[in-house]
Formats: C-alpha cells, sequence, structure tokens
C-alpha cells in the first residue's frame, strides 16, 4: 500500500495526488520507470473514475514513448472528459491523440470534427 492510498481512504484527495507526484518524480529521477508505471496503473485500478489518475497514466506512458498505452489511456481521458461535459478538453485530448497517428485516426478525427460542431 502506498500513502497515496492511505491520503485517498481520509478523503485527503490533493495531498494524494500531491503525493503520487512526487512518488513518480523520485522514480523518474531514479530511472526506474517499471516501479513509476506499477505506482501508476496499480493507483488507476483502485480508483478509476479518478481523470487525474488518468491523465498522469497517459504522460507517463507518452514519456516512455509506449504510443499504444498513451492512446488507449488518453482515449479513456477524453471519453471521461465527455462524460463530464468538459468537452473543450475532450476536443485537445483527441488532438493528442491524433498527433500520435493510432491505426484507427479516421474515427478519431470523426470525433473531432462532430465536437468542433457543437
Amino acid at each position: 500500500m502506498y500513502l497515496v492510498d492511505l491520503y485517498y481512504k481520509t478523503g485527503q484527495r490533493e495531498e494524494a495526488i500531491r503525493e503520487l507526484d512526487e512518488l513518480v518524480e523520485f522514480y523518474k529521477t531514479n530511472r526506474q520507470q517499471r516501479k513509476m508505471l506499477s505506482v501508476l496503473q496499480d493507483t488507476v485500478r483502485s480508483r478509476p473514475d479518478e481523470l487525474a489518475l488518468h491523465m498522469r497514466l497517459a504522460k507517463a506512458y507518452l514519456d516512455l514513448q509506449m504510443k499504444d498505452e498513451a492512446v488507449a489511456e488518453l482515449d479513456t481521458v477524453g471519453e471521461m472528459q465527455l462524460n463530464a461535459g468538459m468537452t473543450q478538453e475532450a476536443a485537445r485530448t483527441i488532438q493528442a491523440i491524433i498527433r500520435l497517428a493510432p491505426s484507427n485516426i479516421q474515427g478519431y478525427q470523426q470525433l473531432l470534427a462532430q465536437l468542433r460542431g457543437q
């Protein structure tokens, strides 16, 4: 269990995210990418509705040039943003996906066009 989990369990969301950011930065600085990913993945699994966590995992995948994983995680982020009514943020997320040139780019381009037409 991570200190992040304890903060979440005690309702201290901002502290949890701050602690997670510090832990991720520690692992990045010490070139422990596997541990960094493990912490992020575990935290996302335990709190799948937390948009901020998905965004951090997507960024980690991008930083590590894990394109397919980044696209999948950004897709989740975009969907969560749309469900929350965050249309402009979702459009920016979809643009980021398009820049990664996924194999199904046309679907993302269509979705972006639909969002811009709203």
